[in-house]
């Protein structure tokens, strides 16, 4: 049997002023294109929330509004949904979600910092565990933490890290070392080098791919 979801309440049209206007744009650019991109989408909203939600007094986003979003969100992404969920799965997920946003969204720098902190937040337990390595240096599961971080946070999977920002998850490792702990993570199936960057005052960064399951982010209503 499939689920049938509410018709959502409208507080203003599409061409309103005030924050409905604004959340209705967000729900639009973050709306699902697929179900395999359903949940990420999903959770980039909850990020750009609390990025909001940064700069108002309290912290906190009316739940009137919450709930708008969400509902505008829910309507445009409803055909790539599990339609064996209800409409209260569904938007308890993205309540639950909310909750689990570390990094809000934000600058790209403000991104990374935020990541970085949030990383070095983590208890051992937390952290990814690495693939046929059970005993892995807690390096290599920090770097793979920041991996994990900075794969919710891209839209399309891939991003740029360059290994001198790696390195700020490990106090006191060289940049060979850290630069070798990416080529053992890339070994071990926890991420994928899709191009290499270039040392030096005018390189660029490299360009990674998270490949293990993110089981935070598969929660189970």
């Amino acid at each position: 049997m499939t689920a049938t979801f509410p018709t959502p309440q409208v507080i203003a049209p599409a061409n309103g002023s005030g924050p409905e206007r604004v959340l209705q744009a967000l729900a639009a650019n973050h709306a699902a294109t697929s179900e395999s991109n359903a949940w990420k989408k999903r959770f980039q909203l909850a990020r750009a929330i609390r990025g909001i939600e940064k700069g108002i007094a309290g912290g906190r986003l009316e739940q009137r509004y919450v709930k708008f979003v969400f509902d505008e969100w829910l309507r445009l992404s409803q055909q790539h949904l599990d339609q064996d969920k209800t409409y209260d799965d569904h938007y308890t997920r993205f309540e639950a979600e909310l909750d689990k946003v570390r990094v809000p969204a934000g600058s790209k720098s403000d991104i990374l910092n935020e990541a970085v902190d949030a990383v070095l937040k983590l208890s051992p337990n937390e952290l990814p565990e690495i693939p046929d390595v059970p005993d892995a240096p807690m390096s290599w599961r920090l770097v793979a933490a920041l991996h994990r971080e900075l794969a919710r946070l891209s839209s399309g999977g891939e991003y740029y890290l360059s290994y001198r920002s790696v390195a700020r998850v490990c106090p006191g490792v060289s940049l060979s070392t850290v630069h070798a702990i990416a080529g053992a993570l890339s070994r071990h199936g926890v991420l994928e080098i899709v191009s290499r960057g270039k040392a030096g005052e005018r390189g660029k960064a490299s360009v990674f791919r998270y490949l293990l399951p993110d089981k935070e982010q598969e929660i189970e209503i």
